[in-house]
């Protein structure tokens, strides 16, 4: 369901209109596999942690993560 879709080396690429590419994934997040997304995508930063021991798999979660704030607070006015 990628745009556009890997290609035949399983290489994905940047979807338009994305500029910068943060990948930050949960070391114990079993859904969000492959976690090293710079291994298949062209990701500009990976971080890698350590959020929650249960419920690792939610928006709170990774919403409520300090590295998700830094990413976008170059990004939010207010």
């Amino acid at each position: 369901m990628l745009e556009p879709s890997p290609d035949s080396s399983q290489r994905g690429h940047r979807p338009a209109g994305i500029s910068h590419w943060i990948n930050i994934a949960d070391a114990g997040d079993l859904v969000a596999l492959p976690r090293r997304l710079g291994d298949r995508f062209p990701v500009d930063v990976h971080h890698e942690t350590h959020m929650a021991a249960l419920h690792f798999h939610t928006l709170d979660t990774y919403l409520g993560s300090g590295l998700t704030a830094a990413a976008l607070a170059p990004h939010c006015t207010g």
